[in-house]
């Protein structure tokens, strides 16, 4: 069974949390996303402007060393995110918000297959071409 002790220590954005492995000495430090794509920025631009090497703006900024790599090398998006794209802008998410809404105060329930069905209108007039009710 692994232990985990909480130690805490201050950092220039208050205060962070290491999770320590007692077996292996390894740390996990948590950070919200906002923060890492401050610290990727960060890190590019000592790369890019001071001349400092990856491998310490990484050290420095506490990002790993191959994501800031791939940034700076082109092959990821400088505003990427993780995980799958996003079929919907903002406002479109907010204008299908809105319908579910508006019928629901009409006293009209909106079911899990209405929104899809919606959501499926929206992307077709947005030109998507759907397989078994997976865009393709």
């Amino acid at each position: 069974m692994k232990k985990q002790v909480n130690i805490s220590q201050p950092c220039n954005n208050g205060q962070q949390t290491l999770l320590m492995n007692k077996k292996k000495q390894t740390r996990q430090i948590s950070y919200d996303g906002s923060q890492l794509s401050q610290r990727l920025a960060l890190a590019i631009q000592s790369v890019k402007v001071d001349g400092v090497s990856v491998r310490q703006a990484a050290k420095d900024y506490d990002v790993t060393r191959q994501s800031l790599q791939r940034r700076i090398n082109g092959e990821i998006a400088l505003n990427a995110r993780p995980g799958r794209m996003k079929y919907f802008s903002d406002s479109e998410e907010k204008e299908i918000k809105n319908w579910i809404f508006s019928n629901v105060d009409q006293g009209f329930p909106i079911s899990r297959r209405d929104v899809i069905v919606k959501a499926i209108q929206l992307l077709k007039q947005k030109g998507m071409i759907f397989y078994y009710f997976l865009p393709l």
